[in-house]
């Protein structure tokens, strides 16, 4: 599995809000998600792929057009991209149905006996509900720990 995550470069997958806060209640945007997804799938060479609405000093830009160029989302009929809308769950279930790697990750978890979830910060919060989900739906044992307690 760790040919097919970003286990390179140890960073946070999901992260809060430059707040302080995580808001777990907020939809996320569509922006949101394509971050999700960079962060996590190993990135290879892509040709950008851009968005008038999509500005190059965005947080999300590259995220983005990294997802567009790789066919993992695609904009609207008008041409942009609506960062900030909210994902929809058929936006969101196209993106899953058609990245591959993402299918890769889900079946080699599938075969696995454990499954750790590491998270520091609300990043462990997080982890505790990923491995409560992944219990319920498949009884694969996982367990999930605070990062820093692995010293």
């Amino acid at each position: 599995m760790g040919d097919l995550l970003n286990t390179d470069e140890h960073v946070s997958f999901v992260s809060g809000y430059n707040t302080g806060l995580f808001l777990p209640e907020k939809k996320l945007s569509r922006a949101e998600a394509c971050s999700l997804f960079y962060k996590l799938l190993r990135s290879t060479d892509w040709e950008k792929k851009t968005f008038p609405d999509v500005k190059a000093d965005q947080w999300y830009a590259d995220a983005v057009n990294w997802a567009a160029a790789n066919d993992i989302v695609g904009g609207y009929g008008n041409g942009k991209f609506g960062p900030e809308d909210d994902i929809t769950r058929e936006q969101m279930a196209q993106i899953l149905q058609h990245t591959e790697e993402i299918q890769e990750i889900a079946k080699a978890c599938a075969k696995s006996e454990d499954v750790f979830f590491i998270g520091r910060n609300l990043d462990y919060a997080l982890g505790l509900e990923g491995s409560l989900k992944l219990k319920e739906i498949s009884y694969i044992h996982s367990e999930a720990y605070a990062s820093g307690e692995l010293k």
